[in-house]
């Protein structure tokens, strides 16, 4: 059965990623060392879940996206780091290790 004909929501997909994955790539890649809010499973989170989302990914978008009601809903993000401006996203993206996301992806697929 080809892979398009298949029905599966953002959060069972989601939920198939082991936390311990994340802990573990973290952990390697270093890519949570100084973070306090933008953690690296959050940014995962906040990308992918607007790649689906959104039809043009940019900091603004990502920043409406952070901020929304279903997406602090879905990854329970706390009320206080809902007000998250666009600069701090980009300067978080900036500086985060791309290896962490290539072994996320490696595992994943």
């Amino acid at each position: 059965m080809p892979l398009f004909n298949h029905k599966l929501r953002l959060l069972e997909l989601l939920q198939e990623i082991p936390e311990a994955l994340f802990a573990r790539i973290a952990t390697t890649t270093q890519v949570d060392y100084y973070a306090k809010v933008l953690r690296g499973k959050l940014m995962f989170n906040l990308l992918f879940y607007s790649l689906l989302t959104i039809d043009k990914l940019g900091q603004r978008g990502l920043a409406d996206v952070f901020s929304s009601p279903q997406f602090r809903l879905l990854f329970n993000v706390e009320e206080e780091r809902t007000l998250i401006a666009h600069s701090s996203l980009s300067d978080r993206l900036a500086v985060m290790k791309v290896d962490y996301f290539r072994q996320i992806h490696e595992v994943i697929f």
